[in-house]
This record gives C-alpha cells, sequence and structure tokens, in this order.
C-alpha cells in the first residue's frame, strides 16, 4: 500500500525554507555580525538542509531522509532557543520576536507532523 504525499507536509517544508531565507537576509543585513548572528545564519541554513531533506523524503517515500530531516530540525531548533536565551538576557529585542520564538517552534512543530507521517507511513509498510 503506498502512502500519498502530505500536501499540508510539503506547504509546511517550504514556508520554512521561506522563513528561513527571510531570517537569512534580515541577520545578514546588518552592518556588524557578531558571534551571535554567525550562529544565526548557521541555525537557518541547516534549518533549509532539514526542510529540503523534509520534502525529499516526503516525495521518495524514504523513512531515512524523513528521520534526518527531523534530527537536524530538532537541532536547529535547541541552538536557535539556546542562542535567543543569551540574546535575551542582555535585554529582550522586539526584532527577535520573528526568529526568536516563531521559528523554533514552527520547527519543533513542522518535526512533530514529519514524524506523525513516518509513522504512519512505517505502519503502511508493515
Amino acid at each position: 500500500m503506498c502512502v500519498k504525499p502530505r500536501t499540508d507536509l510539503v506547504a509546511e517544508a517550504i514556508i520554512l525554507i521561506i522563513l528561513a531565507a527571510i531570517a537569512i537576509g534580515l541577520v545578514s543585513a546588518r552592518e556588524t555580525l557578531e558571534i551571535y548572528h554567525k550562529l544565526l545564519i548557521g541555525v537557518f541554513s541547516s534549518a533549509v538542509l532539514a526542510a529540503i531533506l523534509l520534502l525529499i523524503g516526503i516525495f521518495s517515500n524514504k523513512l531515512f531522509t524523513l528521520y534526518a530531516g527531523m534530527a537536524i530540525m530538532l537541532e536547529a531548533a535547541i541552538i536557535l532557543f539556546t542562542i535567543n536565551v543569551i540574546e535575551w538576557t542582555k535585554g529582550w529585542k522586539y526584532r527577535y520576536l520573528l526568529y526568536g520564538v516563531f521559528y523554533p517552534c514552527f520547527l519543533l512543530y513542522t518535526c512533530y507532523y514529519s514524524l506523525r507521517y513516518a509513522l504512519e507511513l512505517k505502519r503502511s509498510r508493515d
């Protein structure tokens, strides 16, 4: 039995790529790049990689690429939360709201639905 690709996961992966591109543009447009900004650019780049792996896993029905994408998403969310906690100890800045609160939550939300899809795919193979 073949499982159809879920269009909601495809849309979330595409939104994830768009948000990461916007966040990379916002962070890299600064005049001075501190170490935190360089780390944020790396995290957003790995989130793009995770979204691409997620898209490949959805369309090819391969569990390995789904799990690899989810692992990279979890890693990106954890590092992003850590960076933002360090930034927030310096003082709350409103411009960090997009990639400080919304983006990690969206990463975790996408990872949760990817896991549900992977389990559904695994059940269909058994």
